[in-house]
């Protein structure tokens, strides 16, 4: 029985990452990662659009207005919910709570390990709120709450667990570290409101394909490797014993070597040209073209918004680009429209820990409340120019239905 080198496809491919593997082993060269590169720019994308300005909220109670105006500057919220919705796209669900202490309100954000509902009232939320290390191992702060326990513990409940192991481990095994400053008086409600960041309650990057991110890569790999095979092969002749042929190879790499002696007669007669250069043939130009695909599927999946490079040199009018970003426009819109839902939970709580009543409006970025308004319909580019076509037919119609109300 004949042994082959190779037995199978996948026996062939795993020697064939092997054999050159070593180019990624050079400082500096790293291995692509297109599915991490495009979680970061979906989650920028998604801060830009739902988080490019703090949500409106207008009170009725003017003592409301004045304390929440006074909150949100103090907590630098546009920065919270642009971290928020980064969050929400990398996890899938994330926690945004305001606690007060005194006349202070201090609005975080938390990772959710785990949560509950009971008739769309939070009653269990286990999050992480800080991490920290212990004799070389890390861990993560968990506070639990949990509404459904009669305890007679006054402080809301902490643990540590282990980040490896997932082992979970009493406070108390920390007698050198002090929590304190994080202890929290239990109450008849939970101070947080968990978001998911759409219906599914996932990031958009679970969605796709996951060979679309491979077959990226690899194309990716393909072009970094392709810079080395397509280089020029040299061809030093050094079959005879001459210090020539030891000066060709050693001007290669030092350019501070470029005067070679040697004897013509030699030259001619004995090795002729010392060196010569065989060009490789490059495939980038090919390579390209599948990473376009592969580019344009995984942002079609994603719910991108497209762009000319997306579609080659063809020539497009606005309404055919409206047309193709619908599915983006709309998604965003639904996402915003979902948010104001979470923001008033988020506003209710605020009253509640300030005793304070007060019916009031929201309205988030991109939703349908916003898209209506004036802000929107006059919006513009970064070189000024009108983002709509016809303004002032939207802004009468818009005036139109508020009449009518």
């Amino acid at each position: 029985m004949s042994q082959n080198k190779f037995s199978t496809i996948k026996d062939y491919l795993l020697s064939a990452n092997n054999a050159t593997q070593d180019v990624f082993d050079i400082v500096g060269f790293n291995k692509p990662n297109s599915k991490k590169a495009y979680l970061r720019l979906g989650a920028k994308i998604q801060a830009n659009t739902l988080a490019f300005k703090i949500p409106e909220v207008k009170f009725t109670n003017q003592e409301a207005q004045k304390l929440w105006d006074q909150i949100i500057n103090k907590n630098r919220f546009l920065e919270i919910i642009q971290q928020l919705e980064t969050n929400l796209y990398e996890f899938g669900y994330y926690a945004i709570g305001i606690m007060r202490k005194g006349d202070n309100y201090q609005i975080s954000l938390a990772k959710v390990e785990k949560y509950k509902l009971h008739n769309n009232k939070l009653i269990k939320l286990a999050i992480v709120i800080d991490n920290f290390s212990s004799n070389s191992e890390n861990f993560e702060l968990i506070k639990e709450y949990d509404l459904t326990k009669n305890t007679k513990n006054d402080f809301v409940s902490m643990y540590a667990k282990q980040k490896a192991t997932k082992e979970i481990k009493s406070l108390s095994q920390f007698p050198n570290l002090n929590f304190s400053y994080l202890n929290e008086f239990s109450d008849d409600f939970i101070p947080w409101v968990v978001i998911k960041n759409n219906y599914l309650g996932n990031s958009e990057i679970d969605d796709v394909d996951q060979s679309l991110f491979q077959m990226l890569d690899n194309c990716l790999e393909c072009i970094l490797r392709d810079n080395f095979w397509s280089n020029p092969f040299i061809f030093v002749i050094d079959n005879y014993n001459m210090d020539s042929a030891t000066d060709v190879k050693d001007a290669i790499y030092d350019f501070g070597k470029r005067v070679i002696s040697s004897s013509t007669m030699a030259l001619n007669q004995q090795i002729g040209n010392p060196i010569e250069f065989h060009q490789g043939n490059s495939n980038t130009t090919h390579i390209l073209q599948k990473v376009d695909k592969l580019n344009y599927l995984i942002k079609d999946q994603m719910f991108f918004k497209m762009n000319t490079g997306d579609f080659g040199t063809k020539n497009m009018h606005n309404a055919e680009f409206e047309n193709i970003n619908s599915n983006f426009n709309d998604y965003v819109e639904a996402k915003a429209n979902s948010r104001e839902s979470y923001y008033q939970d988020f506003v209710e709580l605020f009253l509640k820990l300030a005793n304070l009543q007060s019916d009031f409006e929201i309205i988030v970025p991109n939703s349908t409340k916003y898209l209506k308004s004036k802000e929107a319909i006059y919006n513009v580019d970064s070189n000024g120019v009108l983002l709509n076509q016809n303004p002032q037919a939207q802004i009468a119609a818009l005036e139109e239905e508020e009449s009518d109300d």
